[in-house]
């Protein structure tokens, strides 16, 4: 049972700043929530497809239509979708919802009358892949986008394949330039040639953000309209763990500076009875805030930490060296770089290289870790007193223009190289490396790792030689 120093350090949590603005920000009111229904994909493919509409009676014209296709063109770094469309006097768009490949004909699209494809209802597994459904289909003069979202599930067997022919088979007999995106929280390598993967933070919620503000600004959306879209703003910032969106950075922020409080609040509830006819003021105010409570405690999971330990031991057994990080994330260089190449750190932070890795230790992620070789800060018009950014900007077009799709597939997009770079954050190659939460296995992973990292860090390193002590400074 927590003693009264317990009690105070949970008050502690409660009353922290962070904490203040997450309970402002659940305890408001939003439709999503109320009908729970944040992480239904089919809810979030439904509602794209009504964003995409232009015809529809969201008040926003085709202005969100514009900036995701701006988007999906820049992750596939052909800007030929979005010129059709802007070129087009008509500019007629159609958007099929839930479309069965059964449609998809030669020349043209049977139209789809059966309403139960928007339903929830389980259906037979068996039936339901003899008449395969893409998510979306966007169509207008010329050009056309299909798109493959998922919300947390991964690619069914063969899925994207199924969907491939016979898109590309209509859209050659229609004259169209068709672009095959699958829809992600993460970001993930691409499937073949052909699939674009592009995230909903970038895709839809920044476009959607972008249009919302313009619009809420100059009175063009009725209060119900406007309403209903940052309700889908917010749920969507969440859910699709949105750069812009706060909540999980200041969860594990939060649960990082009340650490001991809240893995002793974990033990206390395990021990304690809920029940109890006089229950203690800890359990009350547990019971009070476990809408903020509950998703912290999830970064003091024992396995969530015994995890993140394993993760900082394998950089010491390899001689890694550990710059920035807590038990959500580390990042870290090769410790002979720092002699090597001292102008990977730049004069307005000394404590953070530009060139790193980073490894994610995801607790939503309880089978694997992510690792990544990133650049940061590519923008001189955000990053004005970055003394050596030109150099990183000229590093990541040489990789681009050496063709070194294979050893930084990051960089490309259907093999061409993306114009369009991460400002802050531009990860080169990626990886994930399996690993249980409930039972890691350290060996594993070290020896995951140091394969990762031994070969990229030599393939990197011939583009680092710019940054020696000495060496002129290179004009991008």
């Amino acid at each position: 049972m927590p003693n009264f120093a317990d009690v105070k350090s949970l008050l502690d949590v409660l009353h922290d700043p962070l904490a203040v603005r997450l309970r402002a920000r659940w305890k408001s009111f939003n439709p999503f929530r109320v009908l729970k229904v944040e992480k239904r994909e089919l809810r979030h493919t439904t509602t794209l497809a009504w964003l995409l509409d232009p015809r529809e009676n969201h008040g926003l014209g085709d202005h969100f239509l514009r900036g995701f296709l701006k988007s999906v063109c820049e992750a596939a770094s052909d800007h030929t979708t979005l010129l059709r469309y802007e070129t087009d006097s008509n500019a007629i768009v159609r958007v099929h919802a839930e479309l069965q490949m059964q449609q998809v004909q030669r020349d043209r699209i049977i139209p789809d009358f059966d309403e139960d494809r928007y339903s929830d209802v389980p259906v037979n597994a068996a039936l339901e892949r003899g008449k395969r459904r893409i998510d979306l289909l966007v169509e207008g003069q010329g050009w056309a986008v299909a798109i493959e979202a998922k919300i947390g599930a991964s690619e069914g067997e063969g899925q994207l394949d199924a969907y491939r022919t016979p898109l590309r088979l209509w859209a050659q007999q229609t004259d169209r330039e068709l672009l095959l995106i699958y829809l992600t929280i993460d970001e993930q390598d691409s499937r073949g040639d052909d699939w674009i993967n592009a995230q909903w933070s970038k895709s839809v919620a920044q476009p959607l953000r972008t249009v919302l503000a313009a619009s809420g600004e100059s009175g063009q959306l009725g209060d119900q309209q406007h309403a209903f879209l940052a309700s889908y703003l917010d749920i969507l910032s969440d859910v699709a763990d949105d750069a812009d969106g706060f909540v999980n950075c200041e969860l594990s922020e939060l649960a990082s500076h009340h650490t001991t409080a809240l893995r002793c609040l974990k033990e206390a509830i395990k021990a304690s009875d809920h029940n109890a006819p006089h229950p203690a003021n800890w359990i009350v105010l547990y019971e009070r805030n476990k809408r903020l409570l509950d998703p912290l405690l999830e970064y003091v999971d024992l396995g969530f930490e015994a995890r993140a330990k394993m993760i900082i031991d394998a950089l010491r057994t390899l001689g890694l060296t550990r710059v920035k990080g807590d038990n959500s994330y580390v990042r870290f260089i090769v410790t002979d770089w720092v002699q090597r190449f001292p102008r990977i750190y730049d004069a307005s932070d000394r404590q953070l290289p530009r060139v790193l890795y980073e490894i994610r230790n995801d607790s939503k992620q309880p089978h694997k870790i992510f690792v990544a070789l990133q650049i940061w800060l590519l923008d001189d018009t955000v990053y004005t007193e970055e003394v050596y950014l030109e150099d990183r900007v000229s590093i990541v077009r040489e990789i681009q223009a050496d063709d070194r799709v294979s050893d930084f597939p990051r960089l490309f997009a259907r093999g061409k190289p993306k114009q369009q770079l991460n400002q802050k954050v531009q990860a080169l190659v990626s990886t994930s490396i399996a690993c249980n939460i409930e039972a890691p296995d350290a060996m594993y992973f070290v020896d995951k790792l140091n394969e990762f990292v031994s070969r990229t860090s030599k393939q990197i390193e011939e583009y680092l030689e710019r940054f020696r002590e000495g060496n002129e400074r290179t004009a991008a």
